[in-house]
């Protein structure tokens, strides 16, 4: 009998991943988002954030979706960046530090040598997103 989690897992090996799954994102740099610094290394397809309240898990659930951009072919849906989860309010007058940035890196065909991208803000506008990869991504949160 198949073991479905050791057939999943190798499907998500470094050298099988970009095959089986395209464009993911496998590692993020956050950099001076509501206080979150963090580099994270995403292994598998499916990933858990855990942590108190206040400790940047939405922050970073948020700004994983900024990765990628809607698929050419969906009717539904819509694309994320980051002006969409950081806005400037009374509430939240400064959500990112003056030199905030996101590096991600997908998985391409060549294990060896992943796609990075950069968003970052020149003065008033985030820029960096013309490379994303497509892929459908929903958010189901609790401040939206």
């Amino acid at each position: 009998m198949v073991d479905i989690r050791k057939a999943l897992a190798a499907k998500f090996r470094p050298a099988t991943r970009f095959a089986n799954f395209g464009p993911l994102i496998v590692s993020a740099d956050i950099d001076g988002f509501r206080g979150v610094n963090a580099k994270l290394t995403i292994d598998y397809p499916i990933t858990a954030l855990t942590g108190f309240n206040g400790s940047g898990k939405s922050t970073v659930g948020q700004l994983m979706l900024c990765g990628y951009k809607k698929l050419s072919t969906a009717t539904l849906g819509k694309r994320f960046y980051v002006k969409d989860f950081f806005p400037f309010s009374a509430a939240d007058p400064e959500p990112f530090a003056k030199g905030a940035s996101l590096t991600f890196r997908y998985q391409t065909d060549k294990v060896e040598q992943p796609q990075e991208l950069t968003v970052s803000r020149s003065q008033k506008e985030w820029s960096g997103y013309k490379r994303q990869p497509e892929r459908n991504a929903e958010y189901v949160g609790f401040t939206v």
